[in-house]
């Protein structure tokens, strides 16, 4: 379901739309005065919404709430179910990513919110891409790009992407973002170190999960070996020799449906 991230709450039932949102309304979507589609509140919360005025000289456009979410039908005739929010039980997911080169980075974190991933955290290794902590322009793009895939996927996840940090600091932003109950964290590795799978590790639940992907040529042995100590549980994902940016959503999506189907293959003691 596609959605529209509203800025901020309606006045009166109304909001006005300028800049690039505006263009994204008009000349992407193409929609007129009329149109309605459905929007995001800041809340979290979903409504109809209808485009009642654009002012293409001003490139403004107005839009009204008129009413919650009803299920509509898609041009193709298919019904199109709302996702007002996740259940509950859908794990909290924090994914510290070693820089990658590229665009590449830009990829895990498009399709890391579009499965939505809590929060992704960036971080300089010893062999990822050197970017500098304070780039403005780093920080504006990937912030569209949240915007842009949330739009897209209807993802309820207020996705955030965290500063640049180091190997050194994930312990503290994984406590930083852990909630109290069930936490596990996770060691995507290349080589066959893990002495469980994901699903045995997995067996009693967890509210939040946080997974560290590396780099191109993986983490180094320091790295590795620290992340350990601090409580990090090796994975290997028994598949092909996998991309680092493609590893990072097979193993969102791998431990995203291992908690979510949990009472379906829970192993017995």
């Amino acid at each position: 379901m596609r959605q529209f991230l509203l800025p901020q709450m309606p006045q009166n039932g109304q909001i006005q739309i300028t800049g690039s949102e505006y263009r994204y309304l008009v000349q992407v979507l193409r929609l007129k005065v009329g149109a309605q589609l459905d929007g995001r509140l800041p809340n979290g919360s979903l409504c109809a919404l209808e485009v009642t005025e654009i002012e293409r000289k001003e490139k403004l456009v107005t839009l009204a709430v008129v009413g919650d979410y009803v299920q509509r039908t898609t041009a193709a005739g298919e019904s199109a179910p709302p996702q007002a929010a996740f259940s509950n039980s859908f794990p909290k997911i924090i994914l510290f990513q070693w820089l990658l080169k590229g665009q590449k980075m830009d990829l895990v974190i498009r399709q890391a919110t579009e499965t939505g991933v809590a929060v992704v955290v960036p971080v300089a290794g010893a062999r990822s891409l050197s970017i500098g902590a304070a780039d403005s322009r780093k920080d504006e793009r990937w912030k569209r790009i949240v915007r842009e895939a949330r739009q897209q996927s209807g993802s309820p996840i207020a996705t955030q992407v965290y500063q640049v940090i180091s190997p050194d600091q994930v312990p503290a932003v994984r406590q930083e973002f852990a909630s109290a109950g069930n936490a596990c964290s996770l060691l995507f590795t290349e080589a066959p170190l893990a002495l469980k799978s994901i699903h045995q590790y997995l067996v009693n639940g967890a509210t939040t999960v946080a997974l560290v992907n590396g780099p191109e040529g993986g983490l180094s042995a320091e790295e590795a070996e620290a992340l350990n100590v601090e409580g990090f549980l090796p994975v290997h994902l028994k598949t092909n020799i996998l991309r680092a940016e493609t590893c990072a959503l097979y193993g969102v999506a791998a431990v995203q449906n291992a908690l979510t189907e949990l009472e379906s293959w829970q192993l017995k003691g």
